[in-house]
């Protein structure tokens, strides 16, 4: 018996005809048996304050395992009365701020009202009612007299009693069961032990012959929950071959909390054929390897090292997928509003995972303010799969300038906010904070500059659907500075107008720029070309760079370059300037994106 447990209540809410497609999905690839993970999501008397306005009601249940019946697939039920039980102890705060306490009269006739209600419109054979990772409230704990394996096995005792009594074959886990070892004398028989094991172990799973020697029928799980990484796969041939090895009735394949449908679509494929021992197709390989490198990446810190090649490689393996390839691809690319979309078309738009999903593609076009280490003032522009911070406090630095997988300035300024800094106006106060900054220099390109050495103060001029602007002012003895950044939708990149007002007569100044670029990409100093004087353009990867200054007021760029260290610096034309004159310029700063 081959069983795929699908996670709806706490991946996605799946809409009628998704629900119905999972199950054909399941029956197309060699499952005996769906059996959906519920949690809140079934609509009961005892449970209706917990559930969500789109929970599965007594009819919707019938109509799936009618549906069920007609394409040859088993539907099996699942209700936890105990163990997994937040949604409904928020709701019924009298069953339990904790956990549920079994030996409570309350909770006892809570879930006989539970089966009942659900076993008056359920016709199926097998109900999974949990059971597992189930913490004693810490009072009963208190108590020396309490036994908590052997109260946690008496309540599931009654359980599987009602269950059987209406030829129903509860199905529990074994976690904690093995916990309390003692309990393998109490709990009843009647109810079929899913040993659930998520990875590799090296001597196999001896606990499934423990269990049969113990008199309990058994079932082996797995899981595909990070789609179908290489790690899981093993495991899932390991279960496989374990079941095969102790006499298992049956395998579990679960997909715990995934969120998007379109990784079911791809991922029970692949255990379906591991399960029927098949060869895996150039797609299925891709998949895995799209799936795996998708786990390492949400375990590196995106300051790794190695975390670019590995973005490269998600990115390029989504593009060799046919199947839900647009969507892998987005999901490669962070393009939430794609994400957004397809999850809406499958799933009903609410709950945690919709909301969370909601707020990042809220953020696709945003402008975010915070203080960075509880004082420093941190502007972060997100565009797409564009993303940069400024720190206007540190003589405006813009800094992890990044788009897709390529890095254009890297995050300098992460390791010196918890370090004690200069006051502000010293020759080299914030110099070492790097990032992309402009500069009005006198005289000369000056490095360090002045006007890096004291805040700017900022001001949000716009900010819609559309576009972003935002001002930044900053007085010194010898001039008065504005810059005006503005960040549109349509487009990748900003643009920068810059203004300068004179305050000592006759000063010879000019705009400038300091440019950090990766350090790491050195090939970049073969690939860039210096078209004119006043453009600099830079082909990285999939991307064309071009960054354009007014004719008149650049005299061409001069590469500054070390050991840990490539910057292209903006060379400005220097003029001599009465008091009060102004000088004005406008820097375009264009991304594209090479199809």
């Amino acid at each position: 018996m081959n069983i795929l447990h699908y996670d709806i209540a706490r991946g996605c809410y799946l809409r009628p005809e998704e629900f119905k497609k999972a199950m054909k999905l399941a029956r197309d690839n060699s499952f005996d048996a769906f059996l959906p993970y519920l949690e809140n999501m079934l609509q009961l008397k005892t449970v209706e304050k917990a559930c969500p306005s789109c929970a599965i009601t007594p009819n919707q249940w019938r109509e799936y395992g009618i549906y069920a019946g007609k394409i040859g697939i088993e539907l099996f039920g699942h209700f936890n009365v105990i163990g997994h039980t937040a949604a409904i102890r928020r709701a019924y705060p009298e069953l339990g701020e904790e956990e549920f306490n079994p030996a409570s009269a309350t909770v006892k006739q809570w879930m006989i009202d539970s089966l009942a209600e659900y076993c008056s419109f359920f016709n199926g054979r097998y109900m999974l009612i949990g059971g597992d990772e189930w913490q004693a409230p810490s009072q009963l704990l208190k108590d020396p007299e309490f036994k908590a394996g052997i109260a946690w096995a008496e309540y599931l005792n009654t359980a599987i009693e009602f269950l059987t009594e209406r030829n129903i074959t509860p199905i529990v886990w074994h976690d904690v069961l093995f916990h309390y070892p003692e309990t393998f004398a109490i709990l009843s028989r009647k109810a079929i032990i899913a040993f659930w094991y998520y990875h590799v172990n090296l001597g196999g799973y001896p606990g499934l012959k423990m269990l049969r020697e113990h008199g309990f029928r058994t079932i082996a799980a797995s899981s595909i929950k990070n789609g179908a990484e290489d790690g899981r796969l093993a495991a899932l041939r390991m279960a496989k071959k374990e079941q095969k090895k102790y006499r298992a009735e049956g395998i579990m394949v679960t997909s715990w909390e995934e969120v998007y449908a379109a990784q079911q679509n791809l991922a029970v494929p692949i255990a379906g054929k591991i399960l029927r021992e098949v060869p895996l197709s150039e797609e299925d390989r891709n998949f895995i390897r799209f799936s795996t490198v998708t786990k390492y990446l949400s375990r590196i810190p995106e300051t790794s090292p190695h975390y670019l090649q590995a973005k490269k490689n998600q990115q390029t393996t989504a593009e060799k997928l046919t199947g839900e390839r647009d969507f892998f691809v987005a999901l490669a690319q962070n393009n939430h509003k794609v994400l957004l979309a397809d999850f809406a078309r499958r799933c009903y738009p609410e709950g945690p995972r919709w909301n969370k999903l909601n707020e990042k593609a809220k953020h696709e076009f945003s402008l975010r303010q915070k203080h960075a280490a509880g004082r420093w003032l941190q502007l972060t522009v997100t565009n797409g799969d564009e993303q940069f911070s400024i720190y206007p406090d540190f003589g405006w630095s813009l800094q992890n300038w990044h788009i897709g997988d390529l890095v254009i300035v890297e995050d300098h300024i992460k390791d010196k906010l918890g370090t004690e800094l200069l006051p502000p106006g010293g020759y080299r106060s914030y110099t070492k904070i790097l990032g992309f900054r402009p500069a009005w220099s006198v005289g000369a390109g000056q490095h360090p500059c002045i006007v890096w050495q004291y805040p700017f103060v900022s001001k949000v001029l716009k900010e819609t659907s559309k576009q972003i602007v935002v001002e930044f002012q900053q007085t010194l003895p010898h001039v008065c500075l504005q810059y005006r950044l503005r960040v549109s939708k349509d487009r990748q990149g900003f643009e920068l107008d810059l203004r300068a007002r004179n305050l000592i007569e006759n000063l010879c100044g000019a705009f400038t720029w300091n440019l950090p670029i990766q350090p790491h990409d050195i090939k970049s100093i073969r690939e860039m070309l210096f078209i004119h004087s006043n453009i600099l353009t830079m082909e990285r990867g999939r991307y064309r760079l071009e960054f354009k200054v007014p004719r008149r007021d650049a005299a061409g760029f001069r590469i500054d370059r070390g050991k840990h260290f490539f910057t292209p610096d903006l060379q400005g034309k220097f003029r001599f300037l009465r008091f009060g004159q102004i000088v004005e310029s406008h820097w375009d700063f264009n991304i594209i994106k090479h199809t």
